[in-house]
């Protein structure tokens, strides 16, 4: 059995088709950096970028033809920023600029971002995602206008084509290779603010709009650091997961079991189980968590992201 799961898990594993891909995705990444840092404020803010979701944890099944590139946003004065807890969403926080901005208006070197950052809040200082938003819409817009949307890698031109959807501004490409880039937005904030208190480095809020809770002023807390804590040295842990996507993947019936939901029971199995247990034959570790999604495998929890959220910030990461 052991055998059988690890040549599925050879053959789905994307290492073989990485590097043609990635050479690419490089380019247009850099290329579009470029074009939007022509924007001075965005050049003001950019704190740079990384890689998130299933290539960045090597979890991608078969082909990389799928990225989630967070690029950070750095605000001036960001000791001022206050930070509250959503009551009623959990894992999301509000963010309060009114201090800033107050500092900022009479800083002559902020003068752009002060009267960029004035037009992104409520009436009540709170960073709006819709404003942020239209805002970086606007920016990716004009990105792409400048470059004839297209670039031009080893004497090819690809042509790109650009959507909107939740956090994410979505570029497409479809020669040589297929695949898209989700560029996500984030606000980076200083340990201090965070409502963890177990989180020593710079965290992420993310602009993620919820359709069970909208809120325009709620950003969901991201921390990749502990998160990579949880999964560190746990042998056998992603391999288990690769596989489950693969299953998932081909059995159209499972079209609710989201990543995301798999991530999180497999984290929340991590948070629970020594590092030994993923040093077990990858068959046990496949029919234990198999045997979590099973036991909460029902239409409400996996068809409700609030109840998953919950887990993953309660139970995952102990909000």
């Amino acid at each position: 059995m052991d055998d059988i799961f690890a040549k599925i898990n050879t053959e789905i594993n994307i290492k073989r088709y990485k590097k043609e891909y990635v050479a690419h995705f490089e380019a247009l990444r850099d290329a579009i950096f470029t074009a939007l840092k022509k924007d001075h404020v965005f050049a003001a803010l950019y704190n740079g970028n990384y890689l998130k979701g299933s290539y960045a944890d090597n979890l991608k099944v078969k082909y990389p033809d799928e990225y989630d590139l967070v690029f950070r946003l750095k605000l001036p004065e960001g000791k001022r920023i206050q930070v509250v807890k959503d009551e009623e969403i959990p894992g999301n926080v509000k963010i309060d600029l009114s201090e800033v901005l107050k500092v900022i208006a009479k800083q002559t070197q902020h003068l752009n971002t002060y009267n960029r950052l004035k037009k992104t809040v409520t009436d009540e200082g709170l960073l709006s995602l819709k404003l942020l938003q239209s805002w970086l819409e606007s920016c990716f817009t004009k990105a792409l206008d400048s470059i004839n949307k297209k670039i031009t890698h080893d004497g090819i031109t690809s042509p790109l084509s650009y959507s909107k959807q939740g956090p994410a501004h979505t570029i497409y490409v479809k020669v040589p290779y297929t695949y898209s880039v989700d560029f996500v937005p984030a606000i980076v904030l200083i340990s201090t603010k965070a409502i963890l208190p177990t989180i020593s480095k710079d965290w992420d809020a993310i602009p993620k709009p919820l359709k069970f809770l909208p809120s325009d002023t709620s950003f969901r807390a991201s921390y990749d650091s502990l998160e990579n804590e949880i999964i560190k040295d746990k042998n056998n842990l992603k391999n288990a997961l690769r596989i489950m996507k693969k299953y998932r993947d081909i059995h159209t019936n499972l079209y609710n079991l989201k990543s995301y939901y798999i991530k999180t029971l497999f984290l929340w199995r991590a948070s629970k189980e020594p590092s030994t247990f993923w040093n077990k034959p990858i068959s046990f570790v496949v029919s234990q968590v198999s045997f979590n999604i099973i036991e909460s495998w029902t239409v409400e929890v996996f068809s409700s992201s609030s109840i998953m959220y919950e887990i993953y910030f309660k139970y995952v990461l102990r909000w």
